[in-house]
C-alpha cells in the first residue's frame, strides 16, 4: 500500500526535519487500521477493561491475582495476543501515547486511568492480563471453582473469613481487616 511505503520511507529519512517522531508515526492511520485492527483488537474493550481495573477495590485485584493462575493457556495466549497488538513500540509495555494512538476518541478515559494506576512508564503484560480476566469472554465457571478451591484450605465446601483473609494477605500483605 502507497501509504504503508510513505511512513517507512518517513521513519527511514536521513533528513530529521522530514523523519517521523515515534507518536506521529504512532498516530498514522494505516498504522492503526493495518496493525492494530488486523489483530482483531477491540480497543474500546481493552480501554474499558484498563479503566474498570482502575476502579478495582485491592481485594478484587488479589482476587483477580486467584483467577490468573487459573486461567488456560489459550486464554493468557489472546490476552497476549491483543496486548501485542497494542504495544506498538514492541518494547513490552503498553504507554499511555501508545493508547491513545490506537484510541484517540478516548483520549480522556485513559489519561484518567493511568492517573489512577498510577503507571509512570506504562501497562506491564501482567497487569493487562489482571484487567482483562474479569472480562466475560475470558471468565469461566471452572476458573471461579478453582479460585474457590484455593480459597477453601480446609475442603470445607465453604470459605470463611479466615481462609479468605489469609489467601488474599498472601497474594498481598497490604490488605488489612477493616
Amino acid at each position: 500500500p502507497p501509504a504503508g511505503i510513505t511512513i517507512i520511507e518517513r521513519a527511514l529519512a536521513t533528513d530529521w526535519a522530514k523523519r517521523h517522531s515515534t507518536d506521529g508515526l504512532l498516530s498514522e492511520p494505516w498504522i492503526i487500521t493495518h496493525v492494530i485492527h488486523n489483530g482483531q483488537t477491540d480497543v474500546n474493550e481493552v480501554v474499558t477493561r484498563l479503566h474498570n481495573y482502575a476502579f478495582l477495590p485491592i481485594i478484587m485485584r488479589a482476587v483477580g491475582e486467584l483467577m490468573l493462575d487459573a486461567m488456560q493457556s489459550e486464554k493468557l495466549h489472546t490476552i497476549g495476543e491483543m496486548f501485542r497488538s497494542i504495544d506498538l513500540r514492541g518494547d513490552g509495555e503498553v504507554d499511555c501515547h501508545e493508547l491513545i494512538a490506537v484510541a484517540a476518541h478516548r483520549r480522556e478515559d485513559i489519561k484518567d486511568t493511568w492517573g489512577r494506576l498510577g503507571f509512570e512508564g506504562g501497562v506491564k503484560p501482567h497487569d493487562f492480563v489482571l484487567a482483562n480476566v474479569f472480562a466475560p469472554c475470558m471468565l469461566s465457571e471452572r476458573m471461579i471453582e478453582e479460585v474457590f478451591y484455593t480459597v477453601d484450605e480446609n475442603n470445607s465446601g465453604e470459605i470463611s473469613a479466615a481462609e479468605l483473609l489469609f489467601t488474599m494477605q498472601s497474594i498481598n500483605p497490604k490488605l488489612e481487616v477493616q
